[in-house]
């Protein structure tokens, strides 16, 4: 029990109240404590990301030059954002079927897209890249769902019901919001899928590290391929910047003028400038983009 003394110091009155031996104060990790700040942090980021950047445009390095390359090849394709039959988004063939909802501006998922109903037990890869969804709800109804694309979209977290996909093979979950932690990748979810072998986190700016990367393998021990852009690896690389700072630049040289400029920016500037033929941010770095 508390006891309560009180003492007069220089006429003021002190109150002490010292703890009980037998109910010590409980020890909360810093990791505990901040856990809601933390994720209130991560939804006004996200606020602020589809606030001010609603088509994605800066979300991820070689966002737009992918998009340049898709609809490039891909001329003939209905309009953005136009509605398709069933013969337009599946693919039958004789080991797989396919859906494919990309690019079609979606902002929530729904099964009705996926119409006719029979044959939603049939799929095998479903692909929703290039949208803005969060979430994909209805997902358990796709039990021989095999492949799962979800790049460049806005998910801050795997879909929920992901852990019902007791067939899935593959996950890209490429350019999107995920942390590497259990609320984001749903380590749990994941561990129960006895198929999967490959998780593709590229340009996911959170996930970036290799520390990051070894954290998600020990977590996902039955994984044969985690992808994932290491920031620190990229900027390393000889000549990919040139000077620490300003004043160590030659400021004559048109290299040097260019180095305040974002490595996106430049590619952009390069296709939509000069007409120059897009570059895999794969093949091609900062150096050579910049001369």
């Amino acid at each position: 029990s508390f006891t309560a003394d009180r003492s007069i110091m220089g006429g003021e009155t002190m109150t002490t109240q010292p703890l009980s031996a037998s109910s010590p104060a409980p020890v909360v990790s810093l990791a505990e404590e901040y856990a809601d700040i933390v994720r209130h942090l991560a939804s006004l980021e996200t606020q602020e990301r589809v606030t001010f950047l609603p088509h994605l445009l800066e979300r991820a390095p070689p966002l737009d030059i992918g998009d340049v390359v898709d609809r490039a090849s891909s001329k003939a394709a209905p309009a953005e954002g136009s509605k398709r039959d069933a013969s337009e988004l599946l693919g039958n063939g004789s080991d797989t079927t396919i859906a494919s909802l990309r690019r079609q501006k979606l902002r929530s998922f729904s099964l009705s897209l996926l119409t006719p109903r029979p044959v939603l037990n049939r799929l095998k890869i479903l692909d929703v890249g290039d949208n803005e969804l969060s979430d994909l709800p209805g997902l358990s109804c796709l039990c021989n769902l095999e492949e799962l694309v979800l790049s460049r979209n806005w998910f801050g977290t795997l879909p929920t019901e992901i852990g019902s996909l007791s067939l899935l093979r593959s996950v890209d979950a490429s350019r999107n919001f995920l942390r590497p932690s259990a609320e984001s990748l749903l380590f749990p979810a994941l561990r129960g899928l006895p198929t999967l072998r490959t998780l593709d986190l590229s340009y996911n700016q959170k996930c970036g590290t290799q520390l990051h990367v070894d954290r998600i393998r020990a977590e996902l021990p039955g994984l044969a391929d985690v992808r994932a852009t290491l920031w620190e690896k990229i900027s390393s690389v000889p000549g990919a910047y040139v000077g620490a700072s300003a004043a160590e630049r030659d400021a004559t040289l048109l290299r040097s003028q260019l180095e305040p400029w974002g490595t996106v920016q430049l590619r952009r500037r390069l296709v939509a400038d000069f007409g120059e033929e897009p570059t895999d941010p794969a093949v091609v770095g900062r150096a050579a983009v910049g001369t």
